[in-house]
């Protein structure tokens, strides 16, 4: 329809009735000259919109920081995100967490009963440094038993603390992925408080990372004055890495004072300084001189840093833990175990052969802490309690798809590495993974962790955890028997070897009596599934190099 001119009967048509008495249109400014004729009267008019913007616009901006900063309601939540929220990412707060200020040192009642502590703080000294975001939990002790000390856990590459303990109140963000949840348990369960820290980057650095670990784990031996009930400075101290997070704990006893490494799915390198990568110690005697030069500096201003200057080792023992479809791993753990041991550094290897994925697969691996909230009945007897999350049934319906799908092999062994392999696909897997909350992503999924264990190549694994935390008990603590020389404890397992009766009429066996060669590990305890039952087993190789498995009783 055309606009009409004006209000006349002349100017009206079928369609625009009269409306009244014809009107003159009101004139209407023009800025028609230099001089201001035509302007509006007033004064300031766009300017005075602009400003109005602008405040509108810091009016927003002030209340979205008071909303994203306000506190915690639980001890030790991380502050509340929009951004998260919005978004639903369950890994938005990863690296990007809220920067928070300093936290008053002391530990909540809840903490001190065994809950999980969420502690993200500002060193004093670190002006300008990001926050320390640190995760830890103390065991369930009888009344008046001190815990027995620290271990701490270093996660992988794009992986952070948070990894190792579960979602609850008292962390918010927090994953709880089901390997790095047992290895926390069975800590807990040994009577040790348990720390993880994030590092600055997606990797681990010791420039970086080292100082900032040392002062976290001062932190958390001041929030738990019992720790250093034995007349020690600073407690006994083991630290556990996996991947990058492994060279990162070799390098650690540099900056701190550490009683055990353990690194898994990494060899380390070793003659090569795991402090940085290009430079290599010239001789075993040179790691010797590099420990002591390190107790003289204050890397960590004073934190966790005193060290034992009457230790017979220069550098603490050290259990490399890798997996045997790594070869080139394998390779550099016995570059690493033969340059320690020149040193005369006591060293323990563990090779983790792939699983079997049987019916109640799912159901063993993949578990949550029973305890977060310090609220559980029981005492000790419940320190490191887990509970399954996937049933014996439901389990079995996801292998049986596997299985259904070629996944798997006539023994149960995955065929191809989960990492690249189109399991993601399969209906039920899918159906399940939705109930837990698991979105199957690299990194974040409770599913694919336990699947790339099973596959044995390169994962986080808590098998054998026990076993070798109490080979660096004996070694620290001298509990149970005599600390064995390296010769003297190699020489016991050769002799098991031999003894052993082999798994299966194709199985064949070889007794380890001298160094094998580059890329083939040295004998270490492996576990191999057998149905319901978990068999230990030691890897072993025939004539033509095909692998086999010799069982241990």
């Amino acid at each position: 329809m055309s606009p009409v001119s004006g209000g006349s009967a002349v100017a009206a048509s079928e369609k625009t009735p009269i409306m009244g008495a014809e009107r003159t249109p009101p004139v209407v400014p023009r800025r028609l000259g230099r001089k201001g004729v035509g302007r509006p009267t007033h004064r300031g008019g766009a300017n005075t919109s602009c400003l109005a913007l602008l405040a509108a616009v810091s009016a927003m901006a002030a209340m979205f920081a008071v909303v994203t900063r306000l506190p915690p309601i639980n001890p030790g939540a991380p502050a509340f995100s929009a951004t998260a929220s919005l978004s639903g990412a369950r890994r938005a707060l990863h690296k990007q967490s809220p920067s928070v200020a300093s936290v008053p040192l002391h530990a909540d009642a809840r903490s001190l009963l065994g809950a999980v502590t969420y502690d993200k703080f500002v060193d004093d000294h670190g002006l300008g440094d990001p926050p320390i975001e640190l995760v830890w939990q103390r065991p369930r002790r009888a009344d008046g038993v001190a815990p027995r000390g620290i271990v701490f856990f270093a996660h992988g590459c794009h992986h952070h603390a948070r990894d190792f303990f579960p979602k609850s109140k008292r962390c918010l963000t927090c994953l709880g992925l089901p390997e790095e949840t047992k290895l926390v348990q069975k800590a807990l369960k040994r009577g040790y408080v348990v720390a993880a820290v994030s590092s600055v980057g997606n990797c681990w650095s010791s420039e970086s990372d080292a100082p900032r670990v040392a002062k976290a784990l001062a932190r958390v031996t001041k929030l738990n004055p019992d720790l250093s009930q034995r007349n020690q400075q600073t407690p006994p101290t083991f630290a556990f890495g996996v991947s990058s997070g492994g060279v990162f704990v070799a390098a650690l006893p540099f900056f701190a004072k550490i009683d055990g490494v353990l690194a898994q799915v990494t060899g380390v390198g070793f003659p090569r300084d795991p402090r940085d990568g290009g430079r290599y110690f010239a001789n075993p005697a040179a790691l010797g001189a590099a420990m002591g030069e390190s107790g003289d500096t204050d890397a960590a201003k004073g934190a966790h840093v005193a060290k034992d200057t009457d230790s017979k080792a220069p550098y603490p023992p050290f259990v490399f833990s890798h997996m045997s479809k790594d070869a080139l791993v394998g390779a550099l753990v016995d570059e690493s175990v033969a340059f320690l041991r020149s040193a005369g550094i006591d060293t323990k290897v563990t090779e983790l052969a792939p699983l079997v994925v049987d019916d109640s697969f799912f159901h063993r691996r993949i578990v949550r802490a029973a305890d977060t909230e310090g609220d559980l009945g029981g005492g000790a007897d419940t320190a490191g309690a887990t509970t399954p999350v996937i049933l014996v049934a439901e389990s079995t319906e996801m292998v049986n798809e596997l299985r259904a799908g070629g996944f798997l092999d006539s023994e149960g062994f995955l065929k191809n590495d989960p990492r690249i392999s189109d399991w993601r696909s399969l209906a039920v897997l899918k159906r399940r993974a939705k109930k837990l909350g698991d979105s199957l992503t690299p990194n974040v999924s409770p599913i694919a962790e336990v699947l790339n264990v099973a596959f044995g190549a390169h994962e986080m694994s808590s098998e054998f955890f026990d076993e070798e935390l109490k080979w660096l008990e004996e070694r620290t603590f001298g509990e149970a028997k005599p600390k064995e020389t390296a010769n003297e404890e190699k020489a016991k397992e050769e002799n098991l070897n031999l003894k052993a009766e082999p798994a299966a009429a194709t199985t064949t066996t070889r007794a380890e009596t001298q160094p094998e060669p580059a890329g083939v590990s040295e004998t270490g305890n492996v576990r191999r599934a057998s149905g319901t039952e978990e068999v230990r087993a030691v890897g072993t190789q025939d004539a033509t190099g095909k692998s086999g498995i010799e069982a241990r009783a």
